[in-house]
Order: C-alpha cells, then sequence, then structure tokens
C-alpha cells in the first residue's frame, strides 16, 4: 500500500507579460505596456519582436532537496515531512510574437499578440501525508480536504489598447481590451473530502472515503495523442470554439517631475469553454481497501493498469459534458520611483489572486552607464523567499532596443536550489522618436 501511496502521490505532483516585478522599473521598455495599460512612449512607434518571459515558484522543494544523495524516498519522506500547510505551485509563460505602441501627442494605442500558459495549485499538507505516507499516522484520525485549487489554462489572446494624458502629460490613464481564445483548460470547481481509518477496524489499509468534487476540463489531449499527430492536434486547437474577454486598467502619474507612481490591475474578465467537455463530478462514500499486487513483480505496465482500475473502480466519477467558464486570474501592480541624475530608486508591488494570493515586493536601483546602456538591480521577497537578486540589462541604440532580465542570479548559478524565478529576453523597434 505505500508503494501504492508513492507512485500515486508521484504522479499528482507531476499532474511575462508574466514577468511583473522585472518590468515594474522599466517604465521604459515597450513590455511594461503588458502590465500597464498608461504606458506612454515619445511620438513615434515601437515594434516588439518575439519575446519570451516564463515565472516559476515552488513553496515546497528544490530539485536538490528531491535528488540529494540519489535516496529518492528519504528525500521524499523529507520533503512531506516539512510541507508548509498551505503549499503552492506556480508557471507561467508567456510568448509574445507582435506587439506595436505608439503615440502621437497626447494619444498612445498598443495592439499585439499573447500566447500565455498559466499552471497554479495550491494543496494542503495532509492530502500529500495521506498518499505519501498511507493511513497509518492518520488512524483514529480524519483527514478533511477542502483548500485545494488547481487551474491549468493555455490560451491566446489579442489585445488593443488606448491611454490619454492630461495635465501637461503628468498623469495618464489606460485602457486595454483582449479577445480570448482558449486552448485547454483543467481546473477544479470545488473539492470537499473526507477520509477516516477508524482504530476500531482489523485491517489499518482500510480507508473511508466521502468525497464531493467537480474538475471540468475542456480540448485535454493525451500528450502521446498530440505528439503522434502534430497537425492534427494543431486543428483541433484552431476550431476551439472556447472564448472569453479581459480588460486591463491603469494610470501612472508623475509628481514634482521627480517621483513616478504606477498603479494597474489586469486581466479582469472570463472565458467560456465549450469545445470538448468532459466535466468529472463525485458524490459518494466508499471504503477502500488497495488491491493486490506483487511489488517484487518486474511488471511495470500491469502494475499502473491495476493501480488506474482500481482507483476508477471507487472513485468512480460521474462523466459530464457540460459547458463552463472561469474567471481570469486578476494581477494587481504598483510601483514608487524616484529619478536621479543618473538612473533611479524605487519599490514595487505584485499580487495575483489565486485562492491564496501570490505576493511580491521589491526594491531595486537602476544606473544608465550612457545613453545607451542601463543596469537594474532588484532584490524581492516572494512568498516566503527571501534571496532574490536580481538584474535587468538593456542596451537601447536607436532603433534597436535589446533587454534581458532575471529575477534570481542565484538560479543561474545553481538552479538545483530553485524555488522561484523569472526571466525575460527580447529585442525591439523603435522609430522616428521613441524612448
Amino acid at each position: 500500500m505505500r508503494l501504492i501511496n508513492k507512485l500515486f502521490l508521484l504522479c499528482f505532483i507531476s499532474t511575462s507579460c508574466y514577468s511583473q516585478q522585472l518590468l515594474q522599473a522599466q517604465d521604459f521598455l515597450l513590455q511594461h505596456s503588458n502590465m500597464q495599460p498608461a504606458f506612454t512612449i515619445k511620438n513615434g512607434i515601437g515594434v516588439g519582436f518575439p519575446s519570451f518571459s516564463t515565472s516559476y515558484y515552488n513553496s515546497a522543494f528544490s530539485l536538490n532537496d528531491l535528488f540529494r544523495d540519489n535516496e529518492y524516498n528519504k528525500n521524499i519522506d523529507d520533503i512531506v515531512n516539512n510541507l508548509s500547510d498551505d503549499n503552492m505551485f506556480v508557471l507561467r509563460q508567456c510568448f509574445s510574437p507582435i506587439l506595436i505602441v505608439g503615440q502621437h501627442n497626447r494619444h498612445n494605442f498598443s495592439f499585439g499578440l499573447n500566447q500565455k500558459l498559466d499552471i497554479a495549485l495550491n494543496y494542503p499538507k495532509n492530502i500529500i501525508q495521506l498518499l505519501w505516507q498511507g493511513n497509518e499516522p492518520f488512524i483514529g484520525e480524519e483527514v478533511e480536504v477542502d483548500n485545494i485549487y488547481f487551474d491549468y489554462t493555455s490560451k491566446f489572446e489579442y489585445f488593443i489598447g488606448y491611454s490619454h494624458s492630461f495635465f501637461d502629460k503628468r498623469l495618464t490613464i489606460g485602457f486595454k481590451s483582449k479577445l480570448i481564445k482558449g486552448l485547454q483548460n483543467a481546473s477544479v470547481e470545488y473539492v470537499n473530502a473526507t477520509f477516516n481509518t477508524k482504530d476500531e477496524v482489523q485491517n489499518y489499509f482500510e480507508l473511508t472515503a466521502n468525497t464531493n468534487y467537480l474538475l471540468n476540463t475542456s480540448n485535454v489531449i493525451p500528450i502521446t495523442e498530440s505528439i503522434s499527430n502534430i497537425l492534427g492536434t494543431l486543428k483541433y486547437y484552431s476550431l476551439s470554439q472556447n472564448y472569453g474577454y479581459g480588460f486591463d486598467i491603469g494610470f501612472k502619474a508623475n509628481i514634482a517631475d521627480k517621483f513616478n507612481f504606477n498603479f494597474s490591475v489586469c486581466d479582469l474578465g472570463k472565458i467560456s469553454w465549450n469545445a470538448n467537455v468532459i466535466n468529472y463530478q463525485s458524490d459518494a462514500s466508499f471504503v477502500y481497501n488497495g488491491f493486490t499486487y506483487d511489488v517484487n513483480a518486474d511488471d511495470q505496465e500491469n502494475f499502473f493498469d491495476s493501480l488506474l482500475d482500481s482507483l476508477k473502480n471507487e472513485f468512480n466519477p460521474e462523466e459530464l459534458s457540460n459547458v463552463y467558464s472561469t474567471q481570469l486570474t486578476p494581477t494587481y501592480n504598483a510601483s514608487l520611483l524616484y529619478s536621479l541624475i543618473k538612473g533611479s530608486v524605487g519599490v514595487s508591488y505584485s499580487r495575483v489572486n489565486y485562492l491564496n494570493p501570490f505576493t511580491s515586493y521589491a526594491i531595486f536601483y537602476t544606473h544608465n552607464f550612457s545613453e545607451n546602456l542601463s543596469l537594474t538591480m532588484q532584490y524581492s521577497y516572494v512568498e516566503r523567499l527571501y534571496d532574490n537578486l536580481g538584474f535587468s540589462l538593456v542596451y537601447n541604440k536607436q532603433p534597436i532596443q535589446v533587454y534581458v532580465m532575471s529575477s534570481n542570479l542565484y538560479s543561474l548559478i545553481n538552479y538545483n536550489q530553485l524555488k522561484f524565478s523569472s526571466g525575460i529576453v527580447g529585442i525591439n523597434l523603435l522609430f522616428n522618436g521613441g524612448n
């Protein structure tokens, strides 16, 4: 039973547009408009070439914790014992094939396309203990699970933005609207479950479960099928009828020619999922006794088949085809910059509203070595992690603007210790002025 629990846990665990803090200090970059719709440049046009940003966070463990000394079972035991009551995993990626920003007088325009991937998982310690360590630590106790959050969303985002400057360009207010085409989604709408092993039973592996959950999926294709038929998979997505909308709002204010204050709220809206929908719903009680398997047998295929069949027979969720919708995950950004002779200093704040808000704070200093080269050093606190020292390097020689950023220098040196990192890299072209 312990082996079964371990394998089930491994399956469970496996089962920028987004680099807000990095861009807060770079209000002259075109990509700043992704998190601030009140973005402005000087009279001219800026074109963003394809750029890629990514953000990764795992509160529970690093790769080094998992593979240390090749003692996997002991390492995972240590990880499980050291979990917090609530744990979080986040992976966000954004590919921007095109971004165009322009300004004429006090009018600012932007439009473009983003492809985004967002995976977020909140999970409690007790369910991981139950899966990995089995029933024994909970004999005579009831394990209650009701604070699990899971959302996997892949989507295209077509946007157009407009901002207007007032009071001699000291105040700018911006708005961005988005048409969203959903590619894939899997999300838990609700989950309430209890697991209990009574201390008077003779079989300590006997588990009494009461489950009440709803898992929604749309366009979820098995990975083996999508790899073997790439063209069919692309057609599958292109014909998707999953559509949604989103809005960003923001403003920025220049105070006494020295202070610049930015505030924005991004991703207000929702997506309706209509294509290839399967809902897995359960409201049942059952007693699970595991299944018989020879652990000495070298037959992994039959083992997993037996495991899956056993779980399916007991959990036995009802499969439905009800269309559903999911809300976008709002993000709040704020920053205050103070201009220096050769640079600036500032502070910033970012919050992503998952079940448990994902917050970060940062302080940064930017030094302009010349009109063409600037370096920003940044220290940030991100959800219980304190060792985040990042940098941004921007080369700006019109019409070319090249940038590379990372929130965590330590992760570049020792990625095995990585629990959080975000980065972005790309090239812009600026015409007829620009920043």
